[in-house]
């Protein structure tokens, strides 16, 4: 089993009040991670954390077998683009993009072939029971639909 993502004794504390305390845990290829908590329990933090957003107190990150915090700020971003997605509370889509387009961003933005993006892009979108949107804009859709579409977009670099 390939560890791709792990952390070591992560703390982060804000104005003296601790936020994330000794968290530890890894992640194998292929496995889904969920952060289950109450509101104000830390959650973004430690997604913050772990996507090399925020850096911790103590405590170290590695992707991949890389610190993330032994990168300079332009290495963490390319790290970002290409290998770590996830979905906001608020699903944070371009009002602009349809739907399709709104997938495919990240997928574009690590610089891969558009054919293949559009290709991946469309399974994603039959897999979430979204196709029939494609063409639509965030505002003409519902909620739950929004939710699909991020997750998508979350997946598609993946």
């Amino acid at each position: 089993m390939e560890v791709i993502l792990s952390a070591d004794g992560l703390f982060k504390s804000y104005n003296g009040n601790n936020v994330i305390k000794n968290i530890s845990l890894s992640v194998a290829k292929g496995d889904f991670l969920s952060i289950i908590g109450n509101s104000g329990a830390g959650k973004s933090t430690l997604l913050y954390l772990l996507a090399g957003i925020e850096k911790p107190d103590r405590g170290k990150v590695l992707l991949e077998g890389k610190d993330l915090f032994s990168l300079n700020d332009t290495e963490i971003a390319a790290v970002r683009a290409k290998k770590t997605s996830f979905v906001f509370q608020f699903d944070n889509l371009f009002q602009d993009l349809t739907v399709l387009e709104n997938v495919m961003l990240p997928g574009i933005i690590s610089g891969r072939k558009r054919k293949e993006i559009k290709n991946n892009a469309e399974l994603l979108l039959e897999y979430m029971h979204i196709s029939r949107i494609r063409d639509s804009k965030p505002s003409e859709i519902s909620g739950g639909e929004q939710q699909r579409t991020a997750l998508a977009r979350a997946m598609i670099t993946n």
